[in-house]
């Protein structure tokens, strides 16, 4: 018959593999908690876009992405300063980086809606030099650069681009008219309709 030190010594030591046991799972779930508010604070973050305009409206901070030359996103978003010259119809993009930082001047090429309170330029580079096809600009709506880059999108997109090329065909095309019509030479006159001999 075992005596009374011998089973307290075996309660002791079951008792502290069920606290070890348990101490253990407290920790997995404290880690299992920790990587999960990571992971949501990371997914926030993604998903947080800054913008920030300047009192004179001269310049904003907001989120951009690189494009190749078929419209696919390059790598990922990134934060970039854009500063709006009064004299000039292009913007100079810097993109905020502490090893990296690059500026480069683009002109607005089109604007897209993506929601219900966001809207994204694109822009397409002043030289061809840069390695960048083509840069989305995300600007809520509501954003006081929204009108601003409207504005510049009249003069500098896509649309306005056909239409002054239209305009200088047509005014090209009218000076050749013009010119052969002074020269008295209108070009072959319409041939006389058949007779009927019948």
């Amino acid at each position: 018959m075992p005596n009374r030190r011998h089973l307290a010594e075996r309660r002791l030591h079951r008792g502290t593999i069920v606290d070890v046991v348990a101490l253990q799972w407290v920790d997995v779930v404290g880690l299992i908690g920790i990587l999960a508010a990571c992971g949501g604070l990371y997914y926030l973050s993604s998903r947080i876009e800054p913008h920030w305009v300047a009192k004179d409206q001269s310049r904003f901070l907001t989120v951009a992405e690189e494009l190749d030359q078929h419209g696919i996103r390059i790598g990922r978003k990134r934060d970039v300063r854009v500063h709006i010259d009064e004299e000039s119809e292009a913007l100079l993009v810097s993109r905020r980086s502490f090893l990296r930082p690059s500026s480069a001047v683009w002109t607005i090429k089109s604007r897209s809606t993506i929601s219900r309170n966001r809207n994204v330029y694109v822009l397409r580079p002043a030289s061809p030099t840069t390695d960048i096809a083509y840069l989305a600009l995300r600007v809520p709506q509501r954003s006081k650069m929204t009108p601003r880059l409207d504005r510049l999108l009249e003069i500098t997109g896509e649309e306005a681009t056909l239409r002054r090329q239209r305009e200088q065909y047509r005014t090209e095309r009218g000076a050749t008219a013009d010119a052969t019509e002074a020269s008295g030479s209108p070009g072959s006159p319409p041939p006389d309709p058949p007779i009927d001999r019948g």
